[in-house]
């Protein structure tokens, strides 16, 4: 699921909001930020990689322009970087068929397409741009990681572009702006007579289920699949769609707001689902309230109402670790974590610090693997992985240990977290 060669597609919004700038005046516009679509969604997320640092340049390729929120390690909001969502292998210019790792799911585009063998040449990808309503925007598309080795510039340094398959690039057409008003206009009035008769006394029966609603609370996938779990940087919906309002809500409607993590992400609207793309563990919370009673509002303590998702993180970090120690036995035990096909099971170092302190984390090279596969337990996630150490430290030294998930491939180093400054830990030697 991870590519070296990609791009996306990002937005900026014109922070000047006087209407004689723009095509008439200096513009004033804002950091760039990633758009995410909502069919033909990112087939790949970066290259773990990127995330190592400056040499080759990984990350260093992101633009200057996106800003210094948070992840900025190198000083740049980082949009092209693991595990952000990206595009590598979508749509097909060689045998017009296969549409390689484009979402099956979604029929392809024939626009464009001007021989019967090329029906699956273009893609047709989707945004909202709900966001941006009443913005002006520019949005581009735009691609990083052209990079082979220190030295190779292009694909036909490292093979020749001759025959060598996928190596067109990025084919962009028939970019189309849906619902966008294209002129100015004043709404015209509602001189209908009032109807006869009287409204309700009341729009809502709050008496029944909860506050006058049955919440359903679920993720699904960019394919609508329900899931539990998922991988950093996948997008994934948080659906209210299965809620019921047994209590009515007379000339009104339904309406929907969402939390992550105790945070409003998403405040009350129509909309009974909220995007995401979460990069750790999140817990969600979904609201419904009746729109012409605020007595019919479903608390926010309820367990259908509240529902926790579990990210690999790919490095590590979500792997928890307690420990025990009895009659000189050691026992290291985290619970399962989801593990997507890149990874199996688990590898345990250990590793000895030998003074006051390591701030610099010298020590880390010294470490030694303990356990070199440790399987995944049936029912994972969930169920406890553990292992045990015999070794008793010293007076004056302590034993430390870091656990990681094994890749699959022969002589993987699985990552070992990261430290204060965001990057990741040095990694471990292989494992048997």
């Amino acid at each position: 699921g991870q590519a070296v060669d990609f791009g996306d597609v990002q937005i900026q919004v014109d922070q000047n909001i006087d209407p004689n700038t723009g095509a008439f005046g200096p513009d004033n516009w804002g950091p760039s930020d990633k758009l995410v679509p909502f069919q033909n969604v990112y087939d790949h997320i970066a290259y773990i990689w990127s995330t190592f640092g400056t040499s080759p340049t990984y990350c260093n390729l992101t633009p200057a322009d996106a800003g210094t929120a948070p992840p900025a390690p190198r000083g740049v909001h980082e949009l092209l970087c693991f595990p952000d969502g990206v595009w590598s292998h979508c749509g097909n210019q060689i045998d017009g068929f296969n549409p390689y790792q484009c979402d099956p799911g979604n029929a392809p585009s024939t626009l464009g397409s001007a021989a019967p063998n090329t029906a699956q040449i273009w893609e047709e990808t989707k945004f909202s741009l709900a966001n941006f309503l009443g913005q002006r925007v520019r949005i581009r598309w735009i691609a990083q990681s052209w990079e082979f080795d220190a030295t190779a510039i292009s694909y036909d340094t490292v093979a020749g572009w001759s025959g060598t398959l996928g190596d067109e690039g990025w084919w962009i057409d028939d970019i189309t702006i849906g619902g966008a008003l294209q002129a100015q206009f004043t709404p015209t009035l509602d001189h209908k007579a009032a109807a006869n008769g009287t409204c309700p006394v009341k729009a809502c029966n709050n008496t029944v289920g909860d506050n006058g609603f049955n919440v359903s609370l679920q993720f699904l996938n960019g394919a609508g699949g329900a899931i539990t779990t998922a991988v950093a940087g996948e997008q994934i919906t948080v659906s209210a769609v299965g809620t019921t309002a047994p209590g009515g809500c007379i000339n009104g409607g339904t309406q929907y707001r969402f939390f992550k993590n105790g945070v409003l992400v998403q405040d009350w609207a129509q909309l009974p689902e909220f995007v995401d793309n979460p990069a750790t563990d999140a817990t969600y919370r979904v609201q419904v309230r009746c729109s012409l009673d605020p007595t019919c509002i479903s608390t926010a303590t309820s367990p259908a109402a509240n529902l926790s998702i579990g990210i690999y993180t790919g490095d590590g970090m979500d792997i928890a670790l307690s420990a025990s120690h009895t009659s000189g036995t050691t026992t290291i035990s985290w619970p399962s974590r989801f593990q997507p096909p890149l990874v199996s099971g688990y590898s345990l170092y250990s590793g000895t610090i030998n003074s006051p302190g390591d701030p610099t984390l010298n020590t880390l090279s010294t470490i030694a693997c303990l356990a070199g596969t440790l399987a995944q337990p049936a029912g994972a996630p969930g169920p406890l992985v553990s292992a045990t150490d015999t070794v008793t430290p010293l007076v004056g030294k302590a034993t430390y240990y870091l656990a990681g998930h094994k890749p699959v491939t022969a002589g993987g180093q699985p990552a070992l977290g990261r430290r204060g400054d965001g990057s990741l830990r040095p990694l471990p030697p292989a494992c048997p």
